[in-house]
């Protein structure tokens, strides 16, 4: 099995891809993706906290990351999982 490290990785780096497009994900879908590659099982409280704990992994290692994360992965209400994504400048 996958460690906590490893699926935080995933998903950024998965963020990082949709966001360069333009492309956003619904968290069921992240969700299913994850449930396919056997790391999440939907029993932790739902797919945000796990989002919002790959962001806070990521925000010591990326400055840009956790805005990608935010912009990438969409709730319900077609908003962002994480609940006030900060604008990243960049270089």
């Amino acid at each position: 099995m996958e460690s906590w490290e490893e699926t935080y990785k995933f998903i950024g780096k998965l963020a990082l891809a949709l966001y360069t497009y333009g492309v956003e994900i619904h968290g069921e879908t992240l969700q299913k993706i994850l449930q396919d590659r056997g790391v999440y099982d939907g029993h932790e409280g739902g797919i945000a906290p796990l989002v919002a704990a790959a962001s806070r992994y990521w925000a010591s290692k990326d400055a840009a990351m956790p805005y990608a994360i935010a912009s990438a992965f969409l709730g319900s209400e077609h908003t962002s999982l994480l609940e006030a994504p900060q604008e990243f400048a960049t270089a």
